[in-house]
């Protein structure tokens, strides 16, 4: 494994992890005195929507990486044959 791999697969599970953390936070800002008081939410709203489905696809990502050794995403080294 390269020291490329290993840095993508550690950088995916780190951004699961904020995506995961920023839900919560998130979930816990609508129920704020401010978004319940319709002074400020529609950020929020447009957050809590498109987040969750961003957030699984990174999920999927990492997990995808961590038992798959390739997502064909690495250079195509040509051999002589």
């Amino acid at each position: 494994m390269t020291v490329f791999r290993v840095a993508n697969w550690t950088l995916t599970i780190v951004t699961a992890l904020f995506e995961l953390i920023a839900i919560y936070f998130i979930a816990e800002l609508l129920n704020s005195h401010c978004v319940r008081g319709g002074e400020y939410g529609v950020s929020l709203w447009f957050l809590a929507y498109f987040l969750p489905g961003i957030t699984l696809h990174t999920v999927f990502l990492a997990i995808y990486r961590i038992f798959c050794s390739s997502l064909g995403l690495d250079p195509i080294v040509l051999h002589n044959i």
